[in-house]
């Protein structure tokens, strides 16, 4: 196992549910017909409607699948930091937004089973845009592949994986659980049967973002994985659990589980059926390829 750091902006109630849960899983090609399941980032830069840095992200993942298809999708991975000093040079490396806020800076173990890549941020930083932010050349996107550091700054390492990774750390799940009882405090039974399951090594209980094609529209969507419920298996063994458990919180309901609703945090991405067709096509095959 392999300690890094993240900058996780629990003020997400998806988020927020994710981390209390304990361990963080990177999207997957598993997902039903017409969907695909994306990384936290392209979720947030469709909620911002970031067009240009969209755009941008396109273009390197068109260039990782030509030449390094074997390596993490920017798409789809989880995105980390090798140590803290490296984590926080981000604020003033020009980054900027909210989310690299020191409360958000997280320590966790990302497991062997990850699959990795270590590359320069410095060459997205500093690469050549236009006035309107996006790229007006594409050759350096093989040298980051590549994985060489930029010529002209101090490496900043990110490390992309697909995997898992344990959230170490009371604080910053304490702020987490806080955010989900805030915002739907009947949801806490299944949130706390997702923990147990996550130390079970089960991703019942796991929030997921989703591109789902339907029709004419291309939608952003939040979902539980819940498919590990139907395995008797994996219920027993939750069931005879008798680690450290919220009690409390799992008798919740009763016999009722109250299922959070993510439905408001997701989005229209795209009413056109050429374009959300060739969106889907290509962030699948991002996840595929890996």
């Amino acid at each position: 196992m392999t300690t890094v750091f993240a900058y996780l902006d629990v003020s997400h109630p998806a988020v927020a549910w994710a981390v209390y849960r304990g361990v963080l899983v990177s999207a997957y090609a598993e997902t039903p017909p017409n969907s695909c399941a994306v990384s936290m980032m392209v979720a947030q830069m469709l909620l911002d409607r970031d067009v240009s840095r969209i755009h941008n992200e396109l273009q390197i993942e068109l260039v990782r699948q030509g030449i390094c298809p074997h390596l993490p999708s920017r798409l789809s991975a989880m995105y980390f930091f090798e140590d803290e000093a490296q984590a926080r040079r981000v604020p003033g490396a020009g980054w900027g937004g909210h989310y690299f806020e020191d409360e958000y800076l997280a320590e966790l173990e990302l497991l062997e089973t990850a699959q990795v890549a270590r590359l320069d941020s410095n060459w997205i930083t500093y690469a050549p845009k236009d006035t309107n932010d996006q790229l007006v050349a594409t050759e350096w996107i093989t040298d980051y592949w590549s994985g060489k550091p930029y010529p002209d700054a101090e490496p900043l390492w990110e490390i992309l994986a697909h995997g898992r990774a344990v959230v170490y750390g009371t604080a910053i799940r304490e702020r987490a659980y806080k955010e989900v009882t805030r915002w739907r405090s009947k949801s806490v039974a299944i949130l706390e049967v997702g923990r147990v399951a996550a130390c079970l090594g089960s991703d019942l209980g796991q929030v997921r973002a989703f591109l789902v094609a339907d029709q004419n529209e291309l939608t952003l969507k939040f979902h539980l994985d819940m498919r590990d419920a139907n395995n008797s298996a994996v219920m027993a063994r939750i069931a005879n659990y008798d680690g450290p458990c919220n009690h409390a919180d799992v008798a919740v309901g009763g016999e009722y589980f109250y299922c959070p609703d993510f439905q408001s945090f997701g989005c229209l991405v795209a009413s056109d059926h050429i374009l959300s067709s060739m969106f889907v096509d290509l962030v699948t095959s991002a996840a595929i390829s890996n």
